[in-house]
């Protein structure tokens, strides 16, 4: 089965920040992410994204 993945736009409209952030957390490896072999573009792993924004969510709780 297939892991669902989300393109760097997708990622920055679910939490709410620009599309620069989430390439830095790519970059910084803070997300995992492949590039597409045609374009080039970015794909992000669906449990990395679920797990980048587990800290936020446990900050928000405070």
């Amino acid at each position: 089965m297939d892991e669902p993945m989300l393109t760097v736009a997708e990622a920055a409209a679910r939490i709410r920040v620009s599309q620069w952030t989430i390439r830095r957390a790519i970059n910084s490896g803070e997300l995992r992410a492949t590039k597409t072999s045609t374009k080039g573009r970015w794909r992000i792993y669906g449990s990395s994204f679920e797990a980048y924004m587990a800290p936020a969510e446990t900050t928000a709780d405070v």
